[in-house]
């Protein structure tokens, strides 16, 4: 068996402005989840810990099930100066066992 890995395509992009305060207003999403089962997930910042999601583990329920407040994730930037443009990569990794 020969397995190759390859890091996945950028899905979308998340703006998150602030102001002259340095305080964010949070950028909230919905991540679907496809498969009929539900699927443990860990949510991060790798490169930059100005950048915070919420909730960063959890469980994403099937699209058939999900209710309105679930599989929700909020993203907020602590800059730590004014004016400064930050740029980051979010993950969020899910477990799928088939």
């Amino acid at each position: 068996m020969k397995l190759v890995a390859r890091i996945p395509e950028f899905d979308d992009t998340i703006i998150v402005q602030t102001n002259l305060r340095l305080q964010s207003a949070p950028a909230t999403f919905v991540v679907k989840n496809k498969s009929s089962k539900e699927l443990n997930f860990k949510a991060y910042f790798p490169y930059d810990d100005q950048f915070v999601v919420t909730p960063s583990l959890g469980i994403l329920k099937p699209e058939s099930s999900r209710q309105s407040a679930d599989n929700v994730f909020k993203v907020g930037l602590k800059p730590s100066r004014h004016g400064k443009y930050s740029n980051s990569i979010l993950f969020i990794e899910v477990t799928c066992i088939f």
